[in-house]
């Protein structure tokens, strides 16, 4: 069921999901636990590849699922439930990365859990804004822009990181 609901590339949610946001909305926990239910796998694999550790994928799960619960009313007219959760989880990400910049300037994160993939493998021993880039506008087909907003760096800034990245992937296949 995860798969079809979210895998698929639906210009609008579905009537079953648009029910359970209004419901949800309106404080309904139970609807709000079926998207959960519905989304905690995409909001994981998304949230591991992101953070390329196992723990701290499982964490941001939690927390993005509670934040979500506490923001339902930003999703806006016309975006995809699968499109705003995903936002909101490299959002979240990318807020956390910066928090722990400012705390630690190492900003390498070391591989801790092998990868089934070796591509997987790849992407995660990127470093992070090189990561984001290509998970962004690579895999989730975001544009530059919305890639270079997402980082908060300029187009040609995104760019490069996304070559640099690129460059990095070819060599290391």
């Amino acid at each position: 069921m995860h798969n079809l609901l979210l895998g698929s590339n639906l210009a609008q949610d579905n009537k079953l999901i648009r029910s359970l946001i209004e419901n949800a909305r309106r404080g309904n926990n139970t609807a709000f636990e079926q998207l959960f239910q519905i989304n905690v796998d995409f909001v994981y694999a998304l949230s591991l590849r992101l953070t390329a550790d196992q723990t701290l994928a499982q964490d941001y799960t939690k927390k993005i699922f509670v934040e979500a619960w506490k923001n339902l009313a930003s999703i806006r007219e016309g975006v995809t439930f699968a499109s705003w959760l995903t936002g909101f989880t490299v959002y979240y990400f990318l807020s956390e990365w910066h928090a722990k910049r400012i705390r630690d300037k190492n900003d390498r994160e070391s591989v801790n859990w092998l990868f089934d993939y070796k591509l997987d493998v790849l992407i995660a021993s990127l470093p992070v804004e090189e990561r984001v880039a290509v998970i962004l506008h690579d895999m989730k087909k975001y544009s530059m822009e919305e890639t270079a907003d997402l980082l908060g760096s300029g187009i040609e800034n995104a760019r490069t990181l996304l070559r640099n990245a690129h460059r990095k992937l070819i060599l290391s296949l």
